[in-house]
């Protein structure tokens, strides 16, 4: 599975492009600010876009917003630097398939990370499109977004 990553630090960045990788997902981009991610996503084509809603100017706003309007629409899943009712609202709306706080939801968003890259390679199974790489070891749960009173899942994807 191919993930786009919009995070702003550039200490953080690297943190989560590892726990991606242990996913079974790839990094194929990834922008600091929401006019790069913009630009890069609509080429890059990925499955998944991750966007940390602590952009400056709310811009992983705007990039929620161009990715819903994408065909095919990638699943967005946003990473907050922490949850608020509104926050988790305004998200939905804008076309985040899944929202966590990115700190205290690490273990759910992996989670959710790891399931999906599970159905996408079931989909290219099915569809003859698989490639030849090993999966990790999927997680049992199937995706649900949230861990129990914390992330939500929107309906709106895939």
């Amino acid at each position: 599975m191919r993930v786009y990553l919009v995070e702003s630090s550039n200490v953080f960045a690297p943190v989560l492009a590892q726990l991606i990788d242990r996913t079974s997902a790839r990094v194929v981009g990834r922008a600091v600010d929401a006019r790069t991610a913009i630009r890069e996503i609509p080429a890059l084509k990925p499955d998944v876009v991750i966007v940390g809603i602590g952009l400056a100017a709310s811009g992983g706003f705007d990039v929620l917003k161009e990715v819903r309007a994408m065909r095919p629409k990638p699943i967005a899943l946003v990473l907050a630097d922490g949850t608020t009712d509104r926050g988790r609202e305004r998200a939905l709306r804008s076309g985040a398939a899944y929202y966590f706080d990115k700190f205290h939801d690490l273990h759910a968003w992996t989670d959710v990370l790891r399931d999906l890259s599970l159905l996408f390679h079931q989909r290219r199974l099915e569809t003859g499109e698989a490639r030849a790489v090993p999966m990790a070891s999927p997680s049992s749960r199937a995706p649900t977004g949230h861990a129990p009173g914390h992330g939500s899942h929107g309906g709106d994807s895939a």
